[in-house]
């Protein structure tokens, strides 16, 4: 399948108190309900997606699936928190049957995506976090499309 990825924008932020106003910003920008979170461990991957929860209005404290695999959250929409870090087969994956979230009308927010990312099907979004060796944190938004 053909893909075609662009970047739409680049945020950097230093402090936390700076992300209520950057997921704001994002949630605005959002045109698709599949979301993929790259980033190192400890990059900010959960802690942007905790603040995200709460801009959907969920007052539902979100955490890390790294366990569960998969956390469900009330909000102005459902929102699924997907974690594949544990997973090291693409059949693990679809044996959970994720198939209706990923393409349901849904929020979808899935930390570790690398493992299936060439077995979805556009469109969706890529919220690349990097640290930097400032401590700052730089994200890339970019929109995968067919």
């Amino acid at each position: 399948m053909m893909t075609d990825s662009k970047t739409l924008k680049t945020y950097t932020y230093t402090e936390l108190s700076e992300l209520p106003a950057l997921a704001r910003e994002l949630k605005t920008a959002f045109q698709h309900n599949l979301i993929l979170f790259i980033g190192d461990l400890g990059a900010g991957k959960t802690t942007f997606i905790k603040e995200l929860v709460q801009q959907y209005g969920s007052t539902d404290l979100a955490s890390s699936p790294s366990y569960a695999l998969i956390n469900k959250y009330n909000a102005d929409k459902t929102i699924y928190h997907i974690d594949l870090y544990r997973l090291d087969r693409v059949e693990d994956v679809f044996h959970l049957g994720i198939e209706e979230i990923l393409y349901g009308d849904n929020l979808c927010l899935i930390e570790w995506p690398q493992i299936i990312i060439d077995h979805i099907d556009p469109p969706y979004h890529i919220l690349k976090i990097e640290v930097q060796e400032s401590g700052d944190r730089k994200i890339t938004f970019s929109e995968v499309s067919k």
